[in-house]
Protein backbone atom coordinates (compact mmCIF):
# COMPACT_ATOMS: atom_id res chain seq x y z
CA UNK A 1 0.00 0.00 0.00
CA UNK A 2 1.18 3.77 -0.89
CA UNK A 3 0.22 5.76 1.85
CA UNK A 4 -0.01 9.78 0.21
CA UNK A 5 0.12 12.97 2.37
CA UNK A 6 -1.51 15.74 1.49
CA UNK A 7 -0.62 19.17 3.93
CA UNK A 8 -3.60 21.67 3.32
CA UNK A 9 -3.65 25.22 4.36
CA UNK A 10 -5.63 27.71 2.84
CA UNK A 11 -6.42 24.62 -0.35
CA UNK A 12 -10.45 24.82 -0.74
CA UNK A 13 -9.68 25.88 -4.27
CA UNK A 14 -7.57 22.86 -5.39
CA UNK A 15 -7.61 20.15 -3.02
CA UNK A 16 -10.37 17.82 -4.54
CA UNK A 17 -8.61 18.01 -7.54
CA UNK A 18 -4.97 16.95 -5.57
CA UNK A 19 -7.24 13.91 -3.68
CA UNK A 20 -9.37 12.98 -6.92
CA UNK A 21 -6.00 12.44 -8.79
CA UNK A 22 -4.78 10.15 -5.99
CA UNK A 23 -7.99 8.35 -6.33
CA UNK A 24 -8.29 8.09 -10.21
CA UNK A 25 -4.90 6.29 -10.04
CA UNK A 26 -4.63 3.32 -11.85
CA UNK A 27 -2.28 1.59 -9.03
CA UNK A 28 -5.22 1.89 -6.39
CA UNK A 29 -3.87 0.13 -2.73
CA UNK A 30 -3.87 3.69 -1.53
CA UNK A 31 -4.78 5.94 1.54
CA UNK A 32 -4.62 9.27 1.15
CA UNK A 33 -3.81 11.42 4.66
CA UNK A 34 -5.11 14.96 4.83
CA UNK A 35 -3.65 17.66 7.16
CA UNK A 36 -6.24 19.56 8.20
CA UNK A 37 -3.61 22.59 8.98
CA UNK A 38 -5.03 25.58 11.33
CA UNK A 39 -8.49 24.14 10.69
CA UNK A 40 -8.87 25.74 7.07
CA UNK A 41 -10.69 23.46 4.93
CA UNK A 42 -14.23 24.31 4.47
CA UNK A 43 -16.95 21.87 6.33
CA UNK A 44 -18.36 20.89 3.08
CA UNK A 45 -15.31 19.22 2.37
CA UNK A 46 -14.54 17.31 5.21
CA UNK A 47 -18.24 15.91 5.04
CA UNK A 48 -17.32 14.64 1.49
CA UNK A 49 -14.04 13.12 2.69
CA UNK A 50 -15.50 11.61 5.57
CA UNK A 51 -18.81 10.04 4.00
CA UNK A 52 -18.11 9.58 0.60
CA UNK A 53 -14.18 8.63 0.33
CA UNK A 54 -13.91 6.12 2.73
CA UNK A 55 -9.93 5.44 2.00
CA UNK A 56 -9.53 9.42 3.07
CA UNK A 57 -8.42 10.07 6.51
CA UNK A 58 -8.11 14.11 7.62
CA UNK A 59 -6.46 15.20 10.84
CA UNK A 60 -7.29 19.16 11.83
CA UNK A 61 -4.63 20.86 13.51
CA UNK A 62 -5.37 24.19 15.15
CA UNK A 63 -1.92 25.69 14.78
CA UNK A 64 -0.01 26.59 11.69
CA UNK A 65 2.49 24.33 11.10
CA UNK A 66 5.78 24.67 9.50
CA UNK A 67 6.08 22.52 5.85
CA UNK A 68 8.56 20.40 7.05
CA UNK A 69 6.56 19.47 10.58
CA UNK A 70 3.18 18.94 8.96
CA UNK A 71 4.80 16.01 6.13
CA UNK A 72 6.85 14.63 8.96
CA UNK A 73 3.53 13.92 11.05
CA UNK A 74 1.73 12.67 8.41
CA UNK A 75 4.54 10.20 7.48
CA UNK A 76 3.72 8.83 11.66
CA UNK A 77 0.32 8.38 10.83
CA UNK A 78 1.25 6.39 7.46
CA UNK A 79 0.68 2.66 7.52
CA UNK A 80 1.47 1.76 4.04
CA UNK A 81 5.06 0.57 2.80
CA UNK A 82 5.51 3.42 0.85
CA UNK A 83 5.09 7.19 0.75
CA UNK A 84 4.12 9.97 -1.53
CA UNK A 85 4.05 13.30 -0.86
CA UNK A 86 1.41 15.77 -2.55
CA UNK A 87 0.77 19.27 -2.30
CA UNK A 88 -2.74 20.44 -1.89
CA UNK A 89 -2.30 22.79 -5.05
CA UNK A 90 -0.94 19.97 -7.28
CA UNK A 91 -2.16 16.56 -8.89
CA UNK A 92 -1.09 13.98 -10.75
CA UNK A 93 -1.92 12.31 -14.28
CA UNK A 94 -3.54 8.96 -13.42
CA UNK A 95 -0.38 6.28 -13.81
CA UNK A 96 2.20 8.46 -11.86
CA UNK A 97 1.71 5.56 -8.71
CA UNK A 98 2.36 2.64 -11.07
CA UNK A 99 4.95 3.19 -13.04
CA UNK A 100 6.83 4.93 -9.64
CA UNK A 101 6.34 1.35 -7.83
CA UNK A 102 7.82 -0.60 -10.87
CA UNK A 103 10.96 1.58 -10.79
CA UNK A 104 11.14 1.22 -7.22
CA UNK A 105 10.85 -2.82 -7.10
CA UNK A 106 12.06 -3.36 -10.42
CA UNK A 107 14.39 -0.90 -11.24
CA UNK A 108 18.08 -1.19 -10.37
CA UNK A 109 21.81 0.57 -11.20
CA UNK A 110 25.41 -1.26 -10.58
CA UNK A 111 23.01 -3.43 -8.79
CA UNK A 112 21.24 -1.24 -6.41
CA UNK A 113 17.20 -0.20 -6.11
CA UNK A 114 16.93 3.74 -6.07
CA UNK A 115 15.86 5.00 -2.77
CA UNK A 116 13.86 7.32 -4.02
CA UNK A 117 11.35 7.73 -7.40
CA UNK A 118 10.95 11.45 -8.94
CA UNK A 119 9.60 12.49 -12.20
CA UNK A 120 9.40 15.12 -14.59
CA UNK A 121 6.52 17.38 -14.03
CA UNK A 122 4.28 19.87 -16.49
CA UNK A 123 3.59 23.49 -15.41
CA UNK A 124 -0.18 24.60 -14.97
CA UNK A 125 -1.34 28.05 -14.01
CA UNK A 126 -3.07 28.95 -10.95
CA UNK A 127 -6.19 27.93 -12.50
CA UNK A 128 -5.42 24.61 -13.42
CA UNK A 129 -4.48 25.93 -17.62
CA UNK A 130 -1.70 24.36 -19.01
CA UNK A 131 1.13 26.14 -19.84
CA UNK A 132 2.57 24.08 -22.34
CA UNK A 133 5.72 23.76 -20.23
CA UNK A 134 7.94 20.62 -18.99
CA UNK A 135 10.58 20.65 -16.40
CA UNK A 136 12.82 17.31 -16.82
CA UNK A 137 14.36 15.02 -14.83
CA UNK A 138 17.37 13.09 -15.00
CA UNK A 139 17.27 9.14 -15.06
CA UNK A 140 20.02 8.99 -12.65
CA UNK A 141 19.92 11.23 -9.82
CA UNK A 142 23.38 11.26 -7.68
CA UNK A 143 24.46 13.27 -4.63
CA UNK A 144 27.22 14.96 -6.74
CA UNK A 145 24.29 15.62 -9.37
CA UNK A 146 21.71 16.61 -6.87
CA UNK A 147 24.17 19.00 -5.53
CA UNK A 148 24.06 21.38 -8.94
CA UNK A 149 20.11 21.61 -8.36
CA UNK A 150 17.19 20.23 -6.98
CA UNK A 151 15.62 17.85 -9.68
CA UNK A 152 13.42 16.18 -7.19
CA UNK A 153 10.05 18.17 -6.64
CA UNK A 154 8.30 17.01 -3.63
CA UNK A 155 5.20 16.27 -5.06
CA UNK A 156 6.59 14.18 -7.37
CA UNK A 157 8.58 11.81 -4.70
CA UNK A 158 7.53 8.19 -3.95
CA UNK A 159 10.09 6.23 -1.27
CA UNK A 160 9.53 3.81 1.40
CA UNK A 161 7.84 4.54 4.59
CA UNK A 162 11.36 3.04 6.66
CA UNK A 163 13.39 5.39 5.25
CA UNK A 164 11.14 8.40 5.76
CA UNK A 165 10.98 7.42 9.42
CA UNK A 166 15.07 7.42 9.39
CA UNK A 167 14.78 10.79 7.49
CA UNK A 168 12.67 13.15 8.42
CA UNK A 169 12.32 16.82 6.72
CA UNK A 170 14.20 19.39 8.64
CA UNK A 171 13.06 22.55 9.89
CA UNK A 172 14.21 25.95 9.28
CA UNK A 173 13.96 29.20 6.66
CA UNK A 174 15.33 27.27 3.44
CA UNK A 175 14.14 24.21 1.43
CA UNK A 176 13.28 21.43 3.66
CA UNK A 177 12.89 18.72 0.88
CA UNK A 178 16.19 19.84 -0.80
CA UNK A 179 17.68 19.66 2.50
CA UNK A 180 16.09 15.97 3.18
CA UNK A 181 16.69 14.65 -0.32
CA UNK A 182 20.60 15.45 -0.31
CA UNK A 183 20.74 14.23 3.16
CA UNK A 184 19.31 10.51 1.82
CA UNK A 185 21.98 10.64 -1.10
CA UNK A 186 24.49 11.67 1.12
CA UNK A 187 23.95 8.08 3.17
CA UNK A 188 24.45 6.26 -0.40
CA UNK A 189 21.99 4.89 -2.97
CA UNK A 190 20.74 7.36 -6.01
CA UNK A 191 17.36 8.76 -6.78
CA UNK A 192 15.42 7.15 -10.38
CA UNK A 193 13.87 9.66 -12.07
CA UNK A 194 10.72 9.04 -14.46
CA UNK A 195 11.26 11.78 -17.46
CA UNK A 196 7.63 11.82 -17.98
CA UNK A 197 4.81 14.60 -16.99
CA UNK A 198 3.64 12.63 -14.48
CA UNK A 199 2.93 15.24 -11.90
CA UNK A 200 1.14 18.63 -12.29
CA UNK A 201 2.69 21.32 -10.92
CA UNK A 202 0.63 24.42 -10.14
CA UNK A 203 2.94 27.71 -10.75
CA UNK A 204 1.11 30.27 -7.88
CA UNK A 205 1.39 33.75 -7.68
CA UNK A 206 3.86 33.93 -5.00
CA UNK A 207 6.47 31.50 -6.19
CA UNK A 208 7.33 33.05 -9.19
CA UNK A 209 10.24 35.64 -10.59
CA UNK A 210 9.55 38.20 -7.89
CA UNK A 211 10.52 35.51 -5.35
CA UNK A 212 13.51 34.05 -6.74
CA UNK A 213 15.93 35.75 -4.44
CA UNK A 214 14.36 34.44 -1.86
CA UNK A 215 14.61 30.96 -3.21
CA UNK A 216 17.81 31.86 -4.10
CA UNK A 217 18.75 32.38 -0.32
CA UNK A 218 16.93 29.57 0.86
CA UNK A 219 18.65 27.10 -1.29
CA UNK A 220 22.30 28.87 0.02
CA UNK A 221 20.95 27.84 3.33
CA UNK A 222 20.49 24.65 2.17
CA UNK A 223 24.03 24.16 1.38
CA UNK A 224 25.25 25.60 4.49
CA UNK A 225 22.94 23.49 6.65
CA UNK A 226 24.57 20.52 4.87
CA UNK A 227 27.52 21.04 6.15
CA UNK A 228 29.42 23.67 3.39
CA UNK A 229 31.34 26.18 3.64
CA UNK A 230 30.41 29.75 2.31
CA UNK A 231 33.02 29.40 -0.59
CA UNK A 232 32.02 25.98 -1.34
CA UNK A 233 27.99 27.41 -1.17
CA UNK A 234 28.58 29.80 -3.45
CA UNK A 235 30.58 27.51 -6.17
CA UNK A 236 27.26 25.21 -5.87
CA UNK A 237 24.73 28.37 -6.30
CA UNK A 238 26.64 29.64 -9.01
CA UNK A 239 25.66 25.83 -10.33
CA UNK A 240 21.92 26.11 -9.25
CA UNK A 241 21.73 29.52 -10.60
CA UNK A 242 22.78 27.95 -14.35
CA UNK A 243 20.19 25.13 -13.69
CA UNK A 244 17.71 27.24 -12.88
CA UNK A 245 17.62 29.30 -16.08
CA UNK A 246 18.03 25.69 -18.13
CA UNK A 247 14.95 24.82 -16.06
CA UNK A 248 12.36 27.40 -16.48
CA UNK A 249 12.92 28.96 -19.38
CA UNK A 250 14.74 26.26 -22.23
Amino acid sequence: MISVIIPCYKGNATIRKAVMSVLNQTYQDTEIIVLDIARTLDKKLLKTFDEDIPNVRVYSYDEVLDPAEGRNIGVSLANGEYVAFLDADDFWREDKLEKQLKVMEKYSYRGVRPVICTTGRSLVSETGRYLGRYIRCDKIITYEKLLLGNQINCSSVLMRRSLAEKYVFPEGDFHEDYALWLDILSHGGFAAGINLPLLRYRMRRESRSGHKLKSAVMTYRVYRYSGYSALESMYYMIHYAFNGIKKYFF
